[in-house]
């Protein structure tokens, strides 16, 4: 039996290029998709030390306070205070650290995931040379009056918004709360001025809603895997946890 001509089954080198471009415009688009949140990542490894040293430098001078009592009380207090201050430099540090890692742990996997995109488009390629004589047009399909690939309803874009309005809201009461609930434990505890307990109090929040973004993060959209409307909200509820902890907890002042 004669085998079949194979030179006039290929595909052109037109429709190679067409589907070579489509490859990589899928590419592209999952390449954007994967790297969202990937700048942020940076921006917080970047920022972190910074702005713990300067809670540090805006602590340390409410740690000089006026005493009455003996030299040995009054330096144990001021010591105290100086070690409160000291702990946004090490948050700082820590949620760095933390940001730093995982950026470089996502970029090296988003890497990875290229070349392996990359890998399976020429090996589309290859097969589209090898097996393209035995390609058939497919049949013409009824058009559709829904969404397109990737869009989304109406309904779904109304209801998206509601989620997201209302996560909103509950993340901003959450935070005022729990900088209310910072500013009382500055004010009580350690008998700091209003203003000196205000921005600690800020800065103590800052450091809060970074750390507390990455066990949010696993347990929202990790584990759950829910939309990341919600993510603020969670976040926003155990920083206000947190700072419940730390008023109710016992404290030993000199």
């Amino acid at each position: 039996m004669n085998e079949p001509d194979r030179g006039s089954t290929l595909p052109s080198a037109g429709t190679l290029q067409a589907v070579q471009r489509a490859s990589r415009r899928a590419a592209a688009v999952v390449h954007e998709d994967m790297k969202q949140g990937l700048s942020s990542l940076a921006t917080i490894a970047s920022l972190a030390p910074f702005v713990g040293v300067a809670g540090t430098v805006f602590g340390i001078p409410a740690s000089f306070i006026g005493c009455g009592g003996e030299k040995s009380a009054c330096m144990a207090a001021v010591v105290e205070r100086l070690s409160v201050s000291v702990w946004s430099t090490a948050l700082g540090l820590l949620v760095g650290l933390m940001a730093l890692w995982s950026y470089r742990f996502f970029t090296g996997r988003l890497q990875t995931f290229d070349r392996e995109m990359e890998a399976g488009s020429l090996a589309l390629i290859n097969q589209l040379t090898i097996y393209g004589g035995r390609l058939k047009p497919a049949s013409a399909m009824p058009v559709s009056d829904g969404p397109m690939l990737g869009e989304q309803s109406p309904a779904r874009l109304q209801h998206d918004q509601r989620s997201r309005r209302r996560s909103m809201f509950l993340a901003s009461a959450g935070f005022v709360v729990a900088w209310c609930l910072q500013v009382v434990r500055y004010s009580e505890r350690y008998f700091l001025p209003l203003d000196s307990a205000t921005w600690l109090a800020c800065v103590h929040l800052l450091f809060t809603f970074g750390v507390s973004c990455f066990p949010a993060y696993a347990v929202w959209v990790k584990l759950l895997h829910r939309r990341p409307g919600g993510l603020a909200a969670l976040t926003s509820a155990l920083c206000l946890c947190w700072g419940v902890v730390e008023l109710v907890s016992p404290v030993h002042l000199p």
